[in-house]
């Protein structure tokens, strides 16, 4: 399309003014992304469509991938689905890959201890 959007894997998508850079708000993609929903940095072209994802924690256990197919240059959703990987709520997706039929993330083996992240980092 005709906008400029800056990505990253910790919220939604931010519009930029094309001249300036200047930030002018966030972006829901004409009213596909919920709001508070992330919208990864790198997204992939496969044939004629731009595939994204967003990742979110569920309950705090759980991790919940949704992914977007949209039509090229448009934020028109050809296909959409959702993922719930149990047990993995605090895992950093910064990527992945898609083939004809899949779609390939790469979960990192991270642990959290919660009580010395608050007691000692925040």
């Amino acid at each position: 399309g005709d906008r400029l959007l800056a990505l990253w894997e910790g919220g939604g998508p931010h519009r930029l003014d094309p001249e300036t850079l200047e930030t002018t708000g966030t972006c829901s993609l004409d009213g596909v992304l919920p709001e508070g929903q992330e919208f990864a940095a790198h997204y992939r072209h496969y044939e004629d469509r731009l595939v994204n994802f967003g990742v979110s924690a569920l309950g705090g256990r759980d991790l919940r991938i949704r992914v977007w197919e949209f039509a090229e240059g448009s934020f028109e959703v050809l296909d959409s689905s959702e993922y719930t990987v149990p047990g993995k709520a605090f895992a950093f997706v910064h990527d992945f890959a898609v083939t004809e039929n899949y779609y390939v993330f790469y979960l990192n083996p991270i642990t959290l201890d919660l009580k010395t992240f608050g007691l000692e980092y925040l």
